[in-house]
């Protein structure tokens, strides 16, 4: 059985709790996988893990924006919903399904309306209609 000492415990571990990294000589990575996750959730926290996390998933939803560009905004918007107006900690990234262009910044039921409507302009002014007829 191979070991290796952790590079941040210190402690001599088997080869398996390793985590793999074919670019490393061994193709184990230096820590453990118990070290490695710890310093993964503290980076998770960090100013630099939420850009890296929320860029990332923006990028797989085909969202076209980034980390800075989203502060940019809700610095401008300050933390206001475009829709509804109410202040919120963090806003959703509005943007076009088909072309991935943002169109602003909403709270959360704002945002979850627009889908819910399919985002056709009839079905939101029937929805008004709607609400109006109750008035």
């Amino acid at each position: 059985m191979d070991v290796r000492v952790c590079s941040k415990c210190k402690e001599s571990k088997a080869f398996s709790e390793f985590p793999k990294d074919s670019r490393k000589k061994h193709g184990i990575r230096y820590s453990c996988r118990v070290c490695e996750n710890a310093r993964m959730a503290k980076y998770d926290k960090s100013e630099a893990g939420v850009k890296r996390m929320r860029t990332g998933k923006w990028k797989q939803q085909g969202i076209d924006i980034t980390f800075d560009e989203y502060e940019e905004r809700y610095a401008r918007l300050e933390g206001r919903c475009e829709i509804c107006n109410d202040f919120q900690t963090s806003l959703c990234v509005d943007h076009d399904h088909n072309t991935g262009l943002v169109r602003g910044l909403l709270c959360r039921p704002c945002n979850l309306g627009l889908s819910a409507f399919k985002e056709e302009p009839k079905i939101f002014l029937n929805a008004e209609a709607y609400i109006r007829s109750f008035k």
